[in-house]
């Protein structure tokens, strides 16, 4: 049996400051101040060219790390973690740095590093 093991580095804290600044950046009316976040606003609407289609990339974003957390934790079950419901919640917060760390434990033979 093995435990949910939060990802090293520093990409999982990017996921969720990305996740965080998408909504702010794609439910907010242009006309509203977001401080400093005014300059990632700008960016995704540079980049993605309205306001609807970051909507619509944070609701695929959304649906992927859903998904992503299903197939975690079925993974998760079938190497007979003691919380699959663990990494399933983690990896649908956190995406795939999370499923990396379980798919490394499958291939190490579930052993934890």
């Amino acid at each position: 049996m093995f435990e949910v093991q939060w990802p090293r580095g520093i990409l999982p804290y990017a996921v969720i400051v990305g996740m965080t600044v998408l909504p702010l950046s794609a439910f907010t009316a242009e006309s509203t101040s977001l401080g400093p976040l005014d300059i990632v606003r700008d960016f995704g609407l540079t980049l993605f060219r309205s306001q609807f289609n970051l909507q619509v990339v944070f609701y695929l974003a959304v649906a992927a790390h859903v998904v992503e957390g299903a197939l975690c934790y079925k993974k998760a079950v079938k190497m007979g973690s003691s919380t699959p419901v663990g990494w399933g919640l983690q990896t649908a917060l956190l995406g795939f740095p999370s499923f990396r760390v379980l798919l490394k434990m499958e291939k190490d033979g579930g052993k934890t590093s």
